[in-house]
């Protein structure tokens, strides 16, 4: 709080803000040190896990087995996680024709379903 004169009396100062606005002084920090350095992803976990190789050599194995005689019960859900490392997913892009292009553009000729 601030006296008559617009002094601040009661509040005690700090090193690091203006007492009048409360905010940081140039040059001042409330954290010094900074930011604590971050620990390792689980990405760099599973590379230096002396396991990883085998876990994925597992995946491969089991995802083999889909439509087999022996399929696993797991074979579609190990099939789908390398097949999505494997092929890119499409996205979908603009397409732009402007006044100085010159090109066709040939579209499918739409089918009737087979659906009733």
């Amino acid at each position: 709080m601030s006296d008559k004169n617009g002094n601040y009396t009661d509040v005690a100062p700090t090193l690091d803000r203006d007492p009048r606005t409360g905010k940081f002084i140039k040059g001042n920090n409330a954290n010094p040190t900074g930011r604590p350095p971050a620990g390792k992803t689980i990405v760099e976990k599973f590379r230096e896990n002396p396991n990883s190789s085998s876990v994925l050599s597992n995946i491969f194995q089991i995802a083999s087995t889909l439509g087999s005689d022996k399929e696993h019960p797991k074979a579609f859900e190990c099939a789908k996680l390398v097949a999505d490392k494997l092929i890119p997913t499409l996205k979908a892009q603009d397409l732009t024709i402007g006044s100085d292009d010159k090109g066709f553009i040939y579209m499918p000729t739409p089918k009737e379903s087979d659906k009733q």
